[in-house]
């Protein structure tokens, strides 16, 4: 949808700038939610985001640009360097919790979380991308698509719901699986492949580690 630069402030304080390609910025209903994810990353405490630090969603193209973290993302790790040690992985785990909770108490549900958009640091996860989480007073911009990510999107999200705070424990989870196996908590060759197996349940928690199977959420 759009380049990420590496950029510096006035002060030296390096910045990552999001610019959304001409495609995209030429839809006016994709600049509604550009401007969305700006007003959600805005709102969500820096602890668990980037905070943004500049944006101009009307101009062109529109951009926004948030302080710069330096660490490598959940899915570069793990390609990179394969599945997490169990003590990594329960690390993950909470700090994501904490992230999540941190959304769903205002009132915002993530609807995309993903290995690619966790970003990993000494002082634990960061998520980020929020181009299609929805706040409380928000309704869906474009009806009949699924916005999301196979793999990783709950089974009431394939099938057309926009999804609740129980959607991103879903999400969550999967992340998880990927952490500690390498590989996605559901198979499939292609797009049709992922989402009957995820809505049909088809996966086994035998083809997993023992350690994941005890792996449990709080209210």
């Amino acid at each position: 949808m759009g380049h990420v630069y590496l950029g510096q402030s006035h002060a030296g304080k390096r910045v990552a700038i999001k610019v959304i390609r001409s495609e995209f910025a030429d839809d006016p209903e994709f600049r509604r939610r550009f401007t969305r994810e700006i007003r959600v990353a805005r709102g969500i405490s820096a602890l668990f985001t980037a905070p943004v630090v500049d944006a101009d969603p009307d101009t062109d193209p529109p951009w926004f640009a948030t302080s710069f973290i330096d660490g490598p993302s959940l899915a570069t790790l793990v390609r990179e360097q394969g599945p997490l040690a169990l003590q990594a992985v329960l690390t993950l785990a909470t700090g994501l919790a904490e992230a999540l909770a941190a959304m769903h108490r205002g009132g915002l549900v993530h609807r995309d979380l993903k290995p690619a958009n966790i970003l990993l640091t000494d002082v634990g996860p960061h998520i980020f991308d929020f181009g299609i989480a929805l706040p409380p007073d928000s309704t869906r911009l474009t009806a009949g698509d699924i916005l999301g990510t196979p793999g990783y999107l709950a089974p009431e999200r394939i099938e057309g719901d926009d999804g609740t705070p129980a959607s991103d424990v879903f999400s969550h989870g999967a992340c998880l699986v990927f952490a500690s196996t390498g590989h996605g908590v559901v198979k499939g060759d292609n797009l049709a492949g992922i989402s009957r197996s995820c809505t049909a349940a088809s996966s086994t928690w035998s083809a997993y580690p023992t350690r994941s199977t005890h792996w449990s959420y709080g209210a």
